[in-house]
């Protein structure tokens, strides 16, 4: 959540600034284009995790880029439960972005 928040916090800024506008708005697109790489894979059993991912899916703007491969992903696994566990609450949680979270092997 936090990730996003300062995301668009900053592309906002860099937006509205006259010097910036035009390189933000040439490179700063929307997640629904990008891809969140996290070190750890969010814990399936903390109420945290529940709210990032909704945050997450909340900025897609409808249905994820075609080409991406996975909007989202991890290289570990969650500290506490198991990876099945979390990607089972991603497909509770998943609406129309459909980007399902893709493990990048190290």
């Amino acid at each position: 959540m936090n990730l996003v928040q300062s995301y668009f916090r900053t592309r906002f800024m860099l937006m509205g600034d006259l010097d910036s506008n035009e390189y933000a708005k040439k490179y700063l697109t929307t997640p629904k284009y990008g891809t969140l790489v996290f070190l750890r894979a969010l814990d399936p059993d903390a109420a945290t995790s529940v709210k990032d991912i909704g945050i997450y899916d909340l900025s897609i703007e409808g249905e994820a880029y075609e080409p991406q491969t996975g909007n989202w992903q991890y290289y570990l696994p969650p500290t506490s439960g198991s990876e099945e566990e979390f990607l089972g609450l991603i497909k509770q949680m998943k609406s129309a972005d459909g980007a399902d979270p893709k493990r990048v092997k190290l």
